[in-house]
């Protein structure tokens, strides 16, 4: 499909969204009763947004990435569980099975992902493995007379409970390895599969979060994602393109926050001031959430015209969208609620419900701490894709220079003024370069936007307040510095058990069992 077509079969999608939100989508009531309508998962699958990027010989729209994110853009502006719903569905479901499933197993289901006749969700997390994927239990074993038997508890799986398939990932013993990561996609219905309680959360209640337990599920070698030991290249695909999605989604919800509260702040008047307009804090904080939408929308052009052009961007970049696009969501959503006073907190006016959709973004695909310490530690290993990434594709080697420098005195502070150990100092250092990196990464990229971009100098000087903050920040001395030890947190939160006892009350559930009389 040629460019404009691609431009123009968007900007259709996006019309009937418009039309369709307006007139047909109660998302506070789905919020209420914690679920979406089903005309809402029909419709969408009517219109391709369950494959956004599927090949049209499968049913799908066949968008390119720029366009996708424009798609997933809209929905965010309408709701953050909606478009989290499709984001999980195309990205950590359709993606994966669209790329590294068999020939046949294409033949027999893409069709039906793509147009939402099926939804497929994707199981990772397990109670004790959440930003480490590494550590999880789920076990595979192969079967003598072929196939494998799977054996695994998956926790926090979005969507399970409506999907017909769902993209697991344990470990099969590989030549010898016996934690090789690997991927199958696993029908619901199969013997063995069992649906678990769903999960009670504080926002994106319209979505159902759910445990899923495989107990000796049998399946087939065809039902391979890829090849065996290979399912992490698998998971960490769907991932990174889930970050960039996530990003679209958060900068619509942005664009909408700052638009109910500008609306409220040019309306209502104060005693002194006029219009609440006027009041320079109230200016700020949309001033603020107007440049972080700015820069993001640099950030995620960037990463998509890359993705167009050559099908494959820097990591980096993406982890760079997920780490900035959660945070800065929040901190404007929160500025929005404050703007509106009272009226922030009543939930017939939106934002409540955004506020609290939005608290996960900076847990969910990568916890924000733990994707800072995951770049920190490529810059203080020197990785030659990141210098790769600030020298040659964004033209930028002063900054990486900033870094490294940033990174040779955060090491000597480390050592020579707290007299960290390992590993306490490698986490210290870590973290604390990833911050500089994340900034001087958004700066540089920016930077390279401008040069076919129009970007308002304002923007710029906003931009550069940022890195410098970031850099200041990392490099001042905190309260982590001068943490004591285990026992003494231990002893503290131990004494708090005499100011305000251990109330552990207990959850009142339903009734889920019939009565033995009846059965």
């Amino acid at each position: 499909m040629s460019n404009e077509q691609n431009a123009q079969k968007t900007e259709s999608l996006i019309d009937w969204l418009r039309e369709f939100s307006a007139r047909f989508l109660n998302c506070r009531l789905y919020d209420e009763r914690k679920t979406i309508a089903p005309h809402v998962i029909l419709e969408f699958g009517n219109h391709g947004l369950f494959g956004l990027q599927v090949p049209r010989s499968y049913g799908g729209l066949e968008l390119q990435t720029t366009n996708t994110l424009a798609v997933i853009e809209q929905l965010g502006a309408i709701d953050l569980t909606i478009a989290t719903l499709v984001v999980n569905n195309d990205f950590l479901g359709v993606r994966p099975f669209q790329r590294f499933a068999t020939d046949a197993q294409r033949d027999a289901l893409l069709a039906q992902f793509a147009t939402g006749r099926r939804l497929i969700s994707y199981a990772l997390s397990e109670p004790q493995a959440g930003s480490n994927p590494q550590s999880i239990a789920g076990r595979g074993r192969a079967l003598p007379g072929g196939g494998f038997q799977l054996t695994a508890e998956k926790k926090w799986i979005g969507n399970a409970a409506w999907a017909s398939h769902v993209n697991v990932f344990v470990k099969v013993p590989d030549e010898g390895a016996a934690d090789a990561i690997t991927g199958f996609t696993v029908p619901v219905a199969a013997q063995g599969v069992t649906l678990g309680a769903e999960l009670a959360t504080m926002g994106m209640k319209g979505m159902v979060q759910s445990r899923v337990l495989f107990e000796d599920v049998n399946v087939g070698a065809d039902q391979l994602l890829g090849r065996v030991g290979a399912g992490m290249v698998v998971a960490n695909d769907a991932m990174m393109y889930t970050r960039l999605a996530f990003g679209a989604a958060f900068l619509g919800a942005m664009k909408r926050c700052l638009q109910i509260a500008g609306r409220y702040a040019e309306r209502r008047s104060g005693l002194t001031t006029g219009s609440h307009l006027k009041t320079p804090l109230t200016r700020a904080r949309l001033w603020n959430g107007i440049c972080r939408v700015r820069v993001l929308e640099q950030l995620l052009s960037y990463a998509a015209r890359s993705l167009d052009a050559e099908a494959a961007t820097s990591q980096d970049v993406l982890v760079v969208a997920k780490i900035l696009s959660a945070e800065y969501l929040w901190k404007t959503v929160d500025d929005c609620v404050q703007v509106l006073g009272g009226r922030g907190y009543l939930e017939t006016n939106d934002l409540p419900r955004f506020l609290r959709d939005a608290r996960v973004a900076r847990i969910y695909e990568g916890p924000t701490e733990t994707l800072v310490h995951f770049l920190g530690m490529r810059a203080l290993r020197g990785s030659p894709m990141l210098a790769e990434l600030f020298k040659q594709k964004l033209d930028a080697p002063v900054a990486f220079e900033r870094l490294m420098e940033g990174c040779a005195e955060l090491r000597e502070r480390a050592t020579k003024t707290l007299h960290l150990e390992p590993p306490d100092a490698d986490n210290w250092v870590a973290y604390r370069a990833g911050v500089i990196c994340t900034k001087l990464l958004l700066r540089a990229l920016v930077t390279k936007q401008s040069q076919h971009t129009v970007i308002d100098p304002s923007i710029l000087t906003w931009l550069d307040d940022e890195v410098a903050a970031a850099a200041q920040g990392a490099l001042a001395p905190d309260l982590s510095d001068q943490v004591p030890p285990v026992p003494a947190i231990v002893e503290a939160l131990g004494a708090f058990e005499m100011s305000v006892g251990t109330p552990q009350r207990p959850i009142f559930e339903e009734e889920t069992s019939m009565d033995s009389l009846l059965v």
